[in-house]
């Protein structure tokens, strides 16, 4: 142990009483060297110094005693911080293959694709925008149907065409005509594109791109199952 260590140990454990003695000591000293015990009240001055400096000292010895305390205390560890609770992610649930509706979201997204192959065949311009545009509605259009052949696949896995579910049996009648639409929008947008390579200015055709539009399937706009 360093003689620095036990200095601080001895004034953590009784630095009141080294204040209170060092007080003294230094008052009698100042008393001392001012010739007050050369007096016939040296008695008196002797009993004030001891008094007055112990006192002092001892609230000054005291005040150190507590810092020093406090500087030697061992730093409290945090308080553990319980980690957050993080939900885990919802699996989504699974379209069987080969089953009715793993079949169902398949035929809708094929049209998709070609659908979007179509656009990407057209020549930049005012059509091919808005034909690019149907493309991203019909792109929504086909994540609801996937959530719907997951609701078919929650009530009735694989499916057949003959499940009891009245609910099953609703959805796999909007997934068989999201399906038609879907077709029936690409056919349409084959024609559109025939005749945008025959029109003289996009006027022309118009007319024909907001039918098209008003016709392709809008699965997120009508009724839920």
């Amino acid at each position: 142990m360093s003689a620095r260590h036990r200095i601080s140990t001895m004034l953590a454990l009784s630095g009141w009483a080294v204040g209170g003695l060092v007080g003294i000591v230094f008052l009698l000293s100042v008393l001392g060297l001012g010739g007050y015990f050369g007096s016939a009240d040296a008695g008196i001055v002797a009993l004030v110094g001891i008094v007055l400096g112990g006192g002092v000292g001892v609230v000054g010895g005291g005040i150190v005693q507590f810092a020093v305390r406090a500087a030697m205390a061992p730093a409290l560890p945090a308080p553990p911080v319980a980690p957050l609770a993080i939900p885990a992610p919802e699996r989504p649930i699974p379209l069987r293959e080969g089953g009715l509706w793993a079949a169902h979201h398949a035929r809708c997204a094929e049209s998709v694709r070609r659908f979007h192959a179509l656009v990407a065949a057209l020549a930049p311009g005012p059509a091919r925008d808005w034909l690019a545009d149907l493309g991203a509605k019909m792109d929504t259009e086909l994540d609801e149907a996937l959530r719907l052949a997951r609701y078919g696949e929650a009530l009735a896995p694989g499916g057949d065409g003959h499940e009891e579910s009245e609910t099953a049996q609703r959805i796999s009648a909007r997934l068989e005509e999201a399906a038609s639409a879907f077709a029936a929008t690409l056919d349409r947008a084959g024609g559109i594109a025939l005749d945008i390579s025959a029109a003289s200015d996009f006027e022309a055709i118009r007319a024909q791109l907001e039918l098209l539009e008003a016709q392709a399937p809008h699965l997120r706009g009508g009724q839920e199952a």
